[in-house]
């Protein structure tokens, strides 16, 4: 008999196995805790448009340059600075020339910051010294040069000016008074306010159109002080109406009936801060200044020509307040 092999004898018992026959079973992996809810989860999500903030950026960086035109234009419009300008009104030159007689002499002072505005007029028959051609009427400067070199009638103004009141204007405005009318029609007429009786007008506002205004500056029934003074008024006046809004939609017209009527040496890049600054000046208290008939001695030359001697003692103090 075969011996009995222990291992295929051992009898079997239910539930239990041969740890040789069998792999151990794999153990359960262990289970983590349940997440907790999250509170947020009932709300509706916001849609985030992250290309907004780009926009955004370039808006800002638009925004600052425009800031910094504006704050650019504004320095110089208010740059401080004064302006010294020599208005000549030229009267009944020889046909295609401006070789006329200075009728109006009119320095006009500006601050462009504070609009610090002063005008000094100067009578046409003082009997000063023109540098170059001696003792005449002021009137005459400005012919004598037209006369002997076209184009060097203001220069021949400025220098007399200097040389007399020791001013040096830094530009000049000459304007032709026979085409003065062309321009004011242009812009409608104008209103003055008078504050008292002037120009054959009586006190208050009066509407000129162009021949009235021409008129008023040329009153001949009143002396050359008068008229000086009729004159600073009507410049005052023109400054004024140029701001009136109900105007502006005439200004391109005026504006090309200047070239009949004005010309100067005054670059245009500084137009619009000297006629901001003029307007600003003429809308508060300026200094209306000038040579006074008290001021001057009533003289008859050898020819026969009747002038004013100045009297330097009583000029130079109101020099001093138009040139502080």
């Amino acid at each position: 008999m075969n011996p009995l092999d222990p291992d295929s004898t051992q009898p079997s018992r239910p539930g239990l196995t041969d740890p040789g026959d069998t792999q151990p079973s794999a153990i359960p992996p262990a289970q983590s805790p349940p997440a907790e809810p999250d509170p947020l989860s009932t709300f509706q999500p916001i849609p985030v448009d992250r290309r907004g903030r780009g926009r955004n950026r370039r808006r800002n960086q638009r925004g600052g340059c425009l800031l910094a035109i504006v704050f650019l234009f504004a320095l110089y419009l208010l740059f401080p600075g004064r302006s010294v300008i020599l208005v000549l009104g030229i009267d009944r030159a020889p046909t295609g020339t401006v070789a006329g007689r200075s009728d109006t002499n009119l320095l006009v002072s500006i601050e462009n910051f504070s609009a610090d505005l002063r005008m000094f007029s100067i009578p046409r028959d003082l009997w000063l010294n023109i540098p170059g051609y001696g003792e005449q009427r002021l009137n005459a400067a400005h012919y004598f040069g037209e006369l002997n070199q076209p184009g060097s009638g203001p220069g021949i103004a400025q220098s007399t000016i200097a040389a007399n009141f020791g001013i040096q204007a830094s530009h000049y405005v000459r304007i032709q008074l026979e085409n003065f009318p062309r321009a004011i029609d242009a812009l409608g007429g104008i209103t003055i306010d008078l504050p008292r009786d002037m120009g054959g007008l009586r006190t208050g506002r009066h509407h000129l159109n162009g021949d009235e205004a021409l008129a008023f500056a040329r009153d001949r029934s009143v002396d050359d002080f008068e008229r000086t003074q009729q004159g600073q008024a009507l410049v005052a006046a023109l400054m004024r109406n140029l701001l009136n809004p109900l105007k502006w939609l005439r200004l391109p017209f005026f504006l090309m009936a200047l070239n009949d009527v004005v010309d100067t040496d005054i670059p245009i890049w500084q137009w619009p801060r000297l006629g901001l600054a003029l307007a600003r000046g003429t809308l508060g208290d300026y200094e209306r200044l000038g040579v006074t008939r008290d001021m001057v001695t009533p003289f008859t030359t050898s020819d026969g020509a009747a002038v004013l001697l100045p009297r330097w003692e009583l000029i130079v103090p109101e020099l001093a307040r138009f040139n502080p």
